[in-house]
């Protein structure tokens, strides 16, 4: 029996798909029975993409919310990280210069993670516990 694969959805400003492209290889070698989604380089020509968009977020085991400068600015951002605020599925990953105390709300109410050795830790460590739960 093969195990479905799960979805982890990246977040984040589209300064920043650069990281966000990082990010994704990184967490891919470690997670090797998920799918990641970067809505940049993700999404093929003639999708419709806010369908698409809304099937990811709707089906993502985990929505890493990359936030950097850029991405405080960027309403996608936060709407793409609301969409798993219920469900305990978002999570932000502070970046590029940002602090936990230059996070804004509602980004702020949530644990974060920093994109550092001992942050990256404990992201996966998140992920690895939304997977079992």
């Amino acid at each position: 029996m093969t195990q479905q694969k799960i979805t982890i959805f990246i977040s984040h400003a589209k300064d920043d798909e650069t990281l966000a492209i990082l990010l994704k290889d990184f967490l891919e070698n470690i997670f090797l029975n998920a799918n990641f989604f970067v809505s940049g380089s993700d999404l093929g020509g003639g999708e419709v993409w806010i369908e698409e968009l809304r099937d990811k977020l709707e089906s993502a085991t985990a929505i890493i919310a990359l936030i950097t400068p850029y991405a405080v600015e960027n309403k996608w951002v936060y709407f793409e990280a609301g969409a798993g605020f219920a469900q305990r599925r978002s999570i932000p990953l502070i970046a590029d210069g940002m602090t936990f105390k230059t996070l804004p709300i509602p980004l702020s109410l949530l644990q974060g993670r920093t994109f550092d050795i001992s942050g990256l830790k404990a992201l996966t460590s998140d992920i690895a516990i939304l997977m079992v739960s």
